[in-house]
């Protein structure tokens, strides 16, 4: 399981935002490499960092760092809720 949750991480699959917005190639990053989002998610989870703090700090909106907490949160779910006991 964790060797699967490491492909998952260096995956390209597995980016939330995949697809880059057609434009001039300005405004907030829109894609950012699962790790990033893994370190996001592990970083909000552990020391409570505010949602605008860690926008800011990865160039991404509120509502993106919203949806990579909550995709993250159910991707574990689903891993370790299939471990047995």
């Amino acid at each position: 399981m964790v060797l699967t949750l490491f492909k998952m991480l260096l995956s390209h699959k597995f980016n939330a935002a995949g697809k880059k917005f057609p434009g001039k190639g300005f405004g907030a990053q829109r894609t950012l490499w699962p790790i990033d989002t893994f370190w996001l998610f592990i970083t909000r989870g552990t020391l409570g960092v505010l949602k605008r703090d860690l926008a800011l700090e990865f160039n991404i909106s509120i509502f993106t760092v919203s949806d990579f907490e909550y995709k993250w949160s159910n991707c574990l779910f689903v891993m370790l809720g299939s471990l047995t006991i």
